[in-house]
């Protein structure tokens, strides 16, 4: 029970506390103050390990950074060779494309055109000049080159 001026007391007011009981409130305080100060101590000594941790990671970043810096040129100029690559490869495939046609033209047998298409260009095979026209075929517009396509 709270005594006056604020003490613990036994119930009666005025009267001290046993020397056993203050004895064993003593020690708990000298425990609760060593204690206090241990925790002290490590919060300090973790401090100072967070501290040189920060130092360390940030020479770490310091020493990444031109690793980083040469390993992001690397990657632009490995997908500028890949565009590069790839626009060469649409070329090529292109120029392919082009010499089979040539190929093509040049093994197929020589086409004709109707006379009356001739001024518009448009390729048709004999027979059906022959049907169209009745059998005329004109022989000064036969092809012999590159087809008109």
């Amino acid at each position: 029970m709270k005594g006056f001026m604020g003490g613990w007391s036994s119930g009666r007011t005025g009267v001290a506390e046993p020397p056993e009981v203050m004895e064993a409130l003593v020690q708990r305080v000298r425990t609760l103050r060593a204690s206090i100060e241990s925790s002290e101590g490590y919060a300090e000594s973790t401090a100072a390990v967070l501290g040189s941790y920060e130092q360390r990671i940030a020479d770490i970043d310091a020493a990444m950074r031109p690793i980083q810096v040469s390993r992001q040129a690397a990657q632009r100029a490995h997908d500028n060779i890949d565009r590069a690559i790839r626009a060469a490869n649409d070329i090529l495939a292109q120029v392919v494309t082009a010499r089979e046609v040539r190929a093509s033209a040049l093994l197929s047998p020589p086409l004709r055109f109707c006379v009356g298409c001739s001024r518009h260009a448009v390729r048709l095979p004999e027979k059906i000049c022959e049907i169209r026209l009745g059998g005329e075929i004109d022989d000064s517009v036969a092809v012999t080159g590159s087809p008109v396509i």
